[in-house]
């Protein structure tokens, strides 16, 4: 814990104490990076959570958007991973195929 920094369980808790609909959780290190999930900070707010979880922070690949549904996410957010494209990042606006997204979601 960072000074200053408050307890995100905490956060948590008092959220849902005061009713809210859904979850979004961030792992900000890894936001934008496309390097992959924390998928331990995943596990343990869907531990906690009794609400949909939307996880967001380094999806890069589809094997990241099931290693996070996997860890208990219910939704993914995953902007750069749409829009940005190797090797060189360009912006390219791009979609995984019916077919691999249908298999990640087919799963549940």
């Amino acid at each position: 814990k960072v000074k200053g920094e408050s307890d995100w369980k905490e956060h948590l808790k008092k959220c849902l104490q005061a009713q809210c609909g859904e979850v979004l959780i961030q792992s900000v290190q890894e936001d934008g990076s496309m390097d992959g999930i924390d998928a331990k900070l995943i596990a343990e707010a869907a531990e906690n959570c009794t609400v949909p979880l939307i996880a967001m922070g380094g999806i890069g690949s589809v094997s990241d958007i099931s290693n996070a549904i996997e860890a208990g996410a219910h939704a993914i957010a995953a902007g750069s991973f749409f829009v940005f494209k190797k090797p060189h990042r360009a912006v390219l606006i791009s979609y995984p195929s019916y077919n691999e997204l249908e298999s990640i979601v087919g799963k549940s």
